[in-house]
């Protein structure tokens, strides 16, 4: 069996970056529905294709 070990740095981030990403991905959201099929329909007519609930 093997073994393997890792480190993992992690910072923090910026918090202006951080509200700014944050606030643009709440007006997206904002702005998109439900297309057919379950599909998300952004705002700008596209489809952004169907989301599962696994991630897969």
């Amino acid at each position: 069996m093997a073994r393997l070990a890792h480190t993992v740095t992690v910072a923090a981030l910026d918090r202006g970056w951080f509200e700014e990403a944050a606030g643009a991905l709440v007006d997206l959201l904002d702005a998109s529905r439900e297309g057919p099929g379950g599909s998300v329909l952004l705002a700008d007519g596209r489809t952004g294709g169907r989301w599962r609930a696994c991630g897969c």
